[in-house]
């Protein structure tokens, strides 16, 4: 059974407690415990352990110093700015379901191939203000 990853994070952070202070023998007990519980990989397990409140001093530009300690339950979300808006994504999404779902060059290489056809068709079906957003590359 897998748990959900904010409850993996929890786990995590229970058993880092004191980990750093453990026999080897205790370390490896409770590691095995964590990967039998939380299904992650051993060696990811083992960095999760050790890397929590570790703590890495770093300076900026004008020589202020910050202290930066590391927290298993709290992960940053990755995120990157979105190249279409909602309405252009549903009819992009729509034609990568017609052309039966190619991987990304051979998508990006027919959308470009036949882009001006794909924009009369839409543009004839009365949705000709989205496809003005389309950038199709070569």
């Amino acid at each position: 059974m897998r748990y959900l990853l904010q409850a993996r994070r929890e786990i995590i952070y229970e058993a880092s407690k004191g980990y750093k202070k453990l026999s080897k023998k205790e370390k490896t007990e409770r590691l095995d415990n964590l990967v039998a519980i939380t299904g992650y990989n051993r060696d990811y397990a083992s960095r999760s352990l050790s890397q929590h409140d570790r703590c890495v001093y770093v300076k900026d530009v004008s020589g202020r110093s910050y202290r930066l300690v590391g927290d298993v339950r709290k992960k940053g979300k990755r995120s990157r700015k979105r190249k279409y808006d909602t309405e252009v994504f549903k009819v992009l999404k729509h034609i990568w379901a017609i052309m039966d779902y190619p991987c990304g060059k051979l998508y990006e290489l027919a959308c470009a191939k036949a882009g001006g056809m794909w924009r009369d068709r839409i543009r004839g079906r009365g949705e000709g203000e989205t496809v003005n957003y389309f950038r199709f590359h070569h």
